[in-house]
C-alpha cells in the first residue's frame, strides 16, 4: 500500500503499522483517521504512562530490525496516538493473551480494534479529535477499573481484558 499522499515523508513506517493492524484488508477507506491519530502527539495524565513512549522506541526499532523500513522513514518525535495504540495491542497479544497455538499477527488487528472502539475513535470524521482530545486528558478510558485511584493505561487494557481472558482458558 502507498500512502504516501497521506502520510507524507513518513509514508513507508505508516504502511508498516498499517499492516500490522490489519492493512486495507480490514481498515479500507480508514486512512485518513489513522494519519490523523498518527500526526498526534501522545501525551499522559498519568506518570507512570510515560513509559508508553519507550514502547514506542521498541516499536520504532523494530520496524527498521524487522519490517525493513529505512531510517530516514521514520519519525525522530514523541510518540502518537496511532503508535501507542498499536503498540497496546501487541502487548495485549504478546504478554496478555499469548497462546503459543496462535498466530499472532492474526490477532493484533482484533485487538486493536478494540482498544480503537472502546476510545471512541470509530466515531464521525469530524467528531475524532473530540475524540483524541478525551482520551488525552483522560476523560474516557480504555474501560474503567473498580478502584478509587487513577490507574495506567495498562491497568484499563488489563481489566478490559480480564474476563475475556478467563472465557477463553478456562479448562486449559
Amino acid at each position: 500500500m502507498n500512502r504516501s499522499i497521506l502520510a507524507g515523508d513518513y509514508a513507508p513506517y505508516f504502511d508498516y503499522l498499517m499492516e500490522i493492524i490489519g492493512g486495507e484488508e480490514y481498515w479500507h477507506g480508514q486512512e485518513p483517521r489513522f494519519v490523523r491519530l498518527f500526526e498526534r502527539a501522545f501525551y499522559w495524565q498519568n506518570p507512570l504512562d510515560g513509559n508508553w513512549q519507550q514502547h514506542v522506541e521498541e516499536l520504532r526499532g523494530n520496524a527498521i530490525r524487522i519490517g525493513g523500513v529505512n531510517p530516514i522513514y521514520i519519525p525522530n518525535r514523541e510518540a502518537s496516538v496511532l503508535e501507542v495504540l498499536i503498540k497496546m495491542a501487541i502487548d495485549v497479544e504478546m504478554r496478555l493473551m499469548y497462546r503459543k497455538d496462535d498466530e499472532v499477527e492474526e490477532l493484533i488487528p482484533g485487538y486493536f480494534s478494540d482498544i480503537f472502539t472502546a476510545l471512541g475513535f470509530d466515531c464521525e470524521m469530524d467528531c475524532l479529535e473530540y475524540a483524541i482530545d478525551r482520551f488525552l486528558s483522560g476523560e474516557v478510558k480504555i474501560s474503567y477499573p473498580p478502584v478509587k485511584r487513577p490507574t495506567t493505561l495498562w491497568e484499563q487494557i488489563n481489566y478490559f481484558y480480564k474476563s475475556r481472558f478467563e472465557i477463553e482458558n478456562d479448562g486449559l
